[in-house]
C-alpha cells in the first residue's frame, strides 16, 4: 500500500499527517494502528495532537485504550487533546479513565481529565465537578465551573448556583463568573441576589 510505504518511510511530521490523514481510508489494518499509536507517543505535541484525534475516530479498541494509556500516563502537553478525542469515545472504560486522572491531584493532566469526563456526559461527570469546584485547588474549580456552564442540565446548573452563595470566595468567583458568562436568563435571579447582598465579585 502506497499510503503505509510513504508512513513507514518518510520524516516525523510527514508521517503523522500521513498516518491522521490517511488512517481512516487505510481501514483496519493493525499496521497503521500500531504505527499511529507509535508516532503519537514518540512524536512531537503537533503529531500527537493530530493522531489522537485520528485515533479517537478510528474506532478501533487498541487506539482508545492507547489513548487511555496516554492520559493516565500524564502530559500536561498533550492531556488536553487526548482528553479531548477520548471524550468523544463515551463507554464505561473511556469514563473511568476519565473520572480517574481527574480526580488525581497528582496527574498534571487532570483538568483536561476533568474538562473531557463533562463534556463526555458521564454519569458521574457532576459529581466529581461538584467536588473539582468545592475543593482547594482555584484552577480546577474554575475548569468545572466553566464546564458545568456548557451542560444543559438542571442538575448542573443548581451546582454552579448552590456554588455562586458558598463561604470560599474563589468558589464564589469561578461559579459567579461561570453563571455570567454563560448568559441564560434563569441564572438572572441567581446574580441579581448576590447584586442586593452587595458581593463584591458580581
Amino acid at each position: 500500500d502506497i499510503l503505509l510505504d510513504l508512513a513507514q518511510n518518510s520524516e516525523a511530521r510527514t508521517r503523522a499527517l500521513v498516518l491522521s490523514a490517511g488512517g481512516e481510508q487505510m481501514g483496519d489494518d493493525p499496521e497503521v494502528t500500531r504505527l499511529m499509536i507509535q508516532e503519537m507517543r514518540d512524536g512531537g505535541a503537533e503529531q500527537a495532537s493530530s493522531l489522537a484525534w485520528a485515533l479517537s475516530r478510528s474506532g478501533r479498541p487498541e487506539a482508545r485504550h492507547a489513548l487511555i494509556d496516554a492520559l493516565r500516563e500524564g502530559s500536561r502537553q498533550t492531556g488536553s487533546v487526548v482528553a479531548s478525542a477520548l471524550a468523544q469515545s463515551a463507554g464505561p472504560d473511556v469514563w473511568a479513565a476519565l473520572s480517574e486522572v481527574a480526580r488525581d491531584a497528582k496527574s498534571p493532566a487532570r483538568a483536561a481529565a476533568l474538562q473531557g469526563l463533562i463534556s463526555s456526559g458521564a454519569p458521574d461527570a457532576l459529581a466529581v465537578a461538584k467536588n473539582a469546584l468545592l475543593g482547594d485547588d482555584e484552577g480546577l474549580a474554575g475548569t468545572a465551573a466553566w464546564g458545568l456552564a456548557t451542560v444543559e442540565s438542571p442538575a448542573a446548573r443548581e451546582i454552579l448556583r448552590g456554588a455562586a452563595k458558598a463561604g470560599n470566595p474563589n468558589v464564589r468567583s469561578a461559579a459567579i463568573r461561570a453563571l455570567a458568562q454563560s448568559g441564560r436568563s434563569e441564572d438572572v435571579d441567581t446574580l441579581a441576589s448576590l447584586v442586593g447582598a452587595d458581593d463584591a465579585l458580581v
